[in-house]
């Protein structure tokens, strides 16, 4: 089974990319968020240790982790982002792994998998391609700006704490550059298909 990783910088649109691949394309595709969810929700070890180091207060009404103020706490702390990614990255590194294992039992020959810490978490070696989505460094502090309602100091501090797009580009096989034009785009992922995905005139 050839596994592609799928990674950039936040809000240049790695889940765009993923959505379109999966629906129009009919690629699998396992969303790395939606498991640093999971691996968080009440009554597993990842919530009780992330209780244990950051108090109560970090939870919701209803038992569920407040995210958003999990965030606030550890993105301007990188000691304290340590402790949580931590505790978190390992959790969803085999919830990850089990997964793969699964789609490769039922033969299926090509995965995609949306990781925006992929390189960081030092497991680009696992992967037989990466694509990277990136975009103009003006576009992506803006996109923050409005899809998470941050101050515009708040946002550069979230786009800081990972690695550069610069440096994320010089890992790519494949480069999409997402700086918002749709049809524009959609070639980009057609490509990505036709060349990573099915290997066409390799």
């Amino acid at each position: 089974m050839r596994i592609i990783g799928i990674t950039g910088g936040i809000a240049t649109g790695k889940s765009t990319v993923s959505q379109i691949l999966r629906e129009y394309y009919g690629v699998v595709v396992i969303d790395v968020d939606k498991i640093s969810r999971l691996v968080v929700e009440p009554g597993t070890d990842a919530l009780k240790k992330i209780e244990a180091e950051f108090g109560s207060d970090i939870l919701q009404e209803d038992g569920y982790l407040d995210r958003a103020k999990l965030r606030k706490i550890t993105v301007n702390d990188e000691e304290k982002m340590k402790v949580m990614t931590g505790i978190v990255w390992p959790e969803m590194a085999s919830k990850t792994s089990a997964m793969m294992d699964n789609f490769r039992r039922n033969g299926i020959e090509v995965i995609c998998v949306e990781n925006a810490m992929l390189i960081e978490s030092g497991n680009s070696s696992k992967y037989d391609e990466i694509v990277v989505v990136t975009c103009d460094s003006d576009i992506q502090l803006a996109r923050v700006i409005s899809r998470d309602n941050q101050s515009e100091a708040d946002a550069q501090a979230m786009i800081d704490l990972q690695m550069s797009l610069e440096e994320k580009e010089k890992h790519a096989s494949f480069l999409i550059v997402n700086n918002g034009s749709r049809p524009t785009l959609r070639k980009q992922i057609d490509a990505l298909y036709r060349k990573v995905i099915r290997q066409e005139n390799v």
